[in-house]
C-alpha cells in the first residue's frame, strides 16, 4: 500500500467535496478490481494515480513516486445515502497541483470505465448492479397496493417523472427498466439472472436456487462484506425449493447468516473495532427480521411448508463446531417460528427429505479448488476447477433421506399474511390478531 503522502510535507490543505457517482464509482472498482489500482492517466505525461480504500494520490513516477495531490479523509460515517457528495481533504504537494484536479478526476472516470466493462461476459460480470424489490403500501396510500420497483446502483428508486411512473406491476417490467436504464447511462448490457454464486454451499438436489441479500443503503455508515459487493448487507438467506418424502413443496432455507454482526462481535475484544466495523443495526432483531422475509416469501411463493438444514449439518458443510450454529438453526429459528404463529397455534415438525450425505465439501483456494472432510482423512489436490470440485464431491456421497424441522404455514395465518402483508419491524401483536380473525 502506497504511504508516502503522508511522508511528504504538504504545501497546502483544503477543504473539497466529491460527487457522489465519482466516490461510488471507485468503490465498485476497488470491490471488482482490487484493494489497490494503478491507472496510468492519459494525457498528464508520467503522472499515475493510486486509488486506495483510505486516499486517492497522484504520483509522479518519474520521480520516484512522488505526490503531486491527494484526496483523503473521506466523511462517510454520516452520510444520508448514496448519492450525497462526500466530503474530503485535498492535499497539494506543488503549488501548480491544482490545475489537474478536475483532469485527474475525468481520466479517472473514463479509465475505470474502460476495466470495468471489460469485465462484462467474464466470472465477474454485472459490474453495475439494479435491485428489483416487491413492495406492499400503506391503503391510504396513492400509490398501487401492490408493485415493484428499480433500485439503481447507487441505492436510488428509478424514476422517469412524477409519480407513480416508478411502479410496475410485475417483476418482469422492473427488470426491463433496469436494463434500459444500464444501457442508457452505462452503456452495458443488462443480464438478468439470479446469482448462483454459493449453490456449491448447499445441499445435493433441490432446484429454484436463490441467494437472498438484505442491504441498508440509506445507513448513515459504510461497511462491505467478503461474500457480496454491494454496500451495507445486513444479512443474506440462500434458499431452494424441495419437495419432501409426503410430496409437500417446501421452500428450503440453506442458510440465514450476517456477516456485519458476526465481524462486529469479533472485533468488540479489541479497542478500535468500531473504527473498522460500524456498528451493525438490529443486533438482537436480525434473525428475527430474515425469518420474517422468509415466512412473506413463501406464502407469495404459494410453498405449503419451510424446512431448513439442521445446526449439525452446518457445522459440517463449515468443517467447524460453533455453538452459534447450533443455537440459531435448532433453538432460535424454531422459538422465531412458534412465536409469530402463536395466534394460530403453529408447530415444529419433523420431516425426511432426498440429498447426499455431506461429509466432504468444495472449498475454493485461489485460482483452483480442493475437496476435503472435516477430519483431515480426504482431501483432493489443490488444481481442480469448479466443475471438477463438484463432480467428486458428488460421486463419494451417498444418497441419504435427511431429517430436517419443518413449520408447516397454519392456513388462517397465510390468510392474514397474504391480505395484510406482515409487520416486519417490531413484533405482532397476538391479542389484536386474533380479535380480527375472530
Amino acid at each position: 500500500m502506497y504511504t508516502r503522502h503522508l511522508e511528504v510535507p504538504v504545501y497546502e490543505n483544503r477543504k473539497g467535496e466529491l460527487e457522489a457517482s465519482y466516490y461510488n464509482h471507485v468503490h465498485v472498482a476497488l470491490n471488482r478490481l482490487g484493494e489497490s489500482l494503478r491507472l496510468e492517466l492519459p494525457g498528464l505525461k508520467t503522472l499515475d494515480l493510486i486509488l486506495q480504500r483510505d486516499a486517492w494520490i497522484v504520483v509522479d513516477r518519474a520521480f520516484n513516486d512522488i505526490p503531486v495531490v491527494a484526496w483523503t479523509e473521506f466523511e462517510t460515517e454520516h452520510r444520508a445515502s448514496l448519492h450525497a457528495p462526500i466530503s474530503c481533504i485535498i492535499r497539494l504537494y506543488h503549488a501548480n497541483a491544482e490545475i489537474i484536479l478536475n483532469r485527474v478526476i475525468e481520466a479517472m472516470e473514463m479509465m475505470l470505465g474502460e476495466q470495468l466493462e471489460e469485465m462484462v461476459g467474464s466470472d465477474m460480470a454485472g459490474v453495475i448492479s439494479y435491485r428489483v424489490a416487491y413492495i406492499r403500501s400503506h391503503r391510504r396510500s396513492k400509490y398501487p397496493s401492490r408493485y415493484w420497483v428499480v433500485i439503481d446502483p447507487f441505492g436510488r428508486v428509478l424514476n422517469d417523472g412524477d409519480t407513480p411512473s416508478h411502479c410496475h406491476s410485475d417483476s418482469n417490467s422492473a427488470k426491463e427498466a433496469a436494463c434500459v436504464n444500464a444501457q442508457f447511462h452505462y452503456g452495458l448490457k443488462g443480464t438478468l439472472h439470479p446469482s448462483d454464486k454459493y449453490e456449491y454451499m448447499s445441499l445435493y438436489g433441490g432446484e429454484d436456487y436463490r441467494e437472498w441479500i438484505i442491504t441498508l443503503p440509506d445507513y448513515r455508515q459504510s461497511h462491505f462484506t467478503s461474500h457480496f459487493t454491494e454496500r451495507n448487507v445486513l444479512l443474506h438467506i440462500r434458499t431452494k425449493t424441495r419437495y419432501d418424502a409426503r410430496g409437500s413443496r417446501l421452500l428450503f432455507v440453506e442458510e440465514i447468516q450476517s456477516d456485519w454482526h458476526q465481524q462486529s462481535a469479533r472485533k468488540r475484544s479489541t479497542v478500535s473495532w468500531r473504527e473498522k466495523i460500524p456498528q451493525a443495526p438490529f443486533q438482537k432483531e436480525w434473525a428475527l427480521l430474515a425469518i420474517k422475509l422468509v415466512l412473506q416469501h413463501a406464502i407469495d411463493g404459494g410453498y405449503s411448508a419451510i424446512a431448513w438444514t439442521p445446526g449439525d449439518i452446518q457445522q459440517m458443510r463449515y468443517q467447524c463446531e460453533t455453538s452459534s450454529m447450533l443455537r440459531l438453526y435448532d433453538r432460535i429459528l424454531p422459538q422465531y417460528l412458534l412465536q409469530l404463529s402463536k395466534a394460530w397455534d403453529g408447530r415444529i415438525e419433523k420431516t425426511l427429505i432426498k440429498t447426499k450425505e455431506p461429509w466432504i465439501s468444495p472449498r475454493r483456494e485461489g485460482d483452483y479448488w480442493v475437496v476435503r472432510d472435516k477430519l483431515g482423512k480426504f482431501e483432493t489436490r489443490r488444481r481442480l476447477t469448479k466443475p471438477q470440485a463438484l463432480a467428486i464431491s458428488e460421486r463419494h456421497c451417498k444418497t441419504i433421506e435427511l431429517v430436517v424441522p419443518l413449520f408447516h404455514i397454519p392456513g388462517l395465518m397465510r390468510r392474514k399474511i397474504a391480505d395484510d402483508a406482515f409487520p416486519l419491524f417490531g413484533e405482532m401483536m397476538v391479542d389484536k390478531v386474533k380479535k380480527a380473525l375472530y
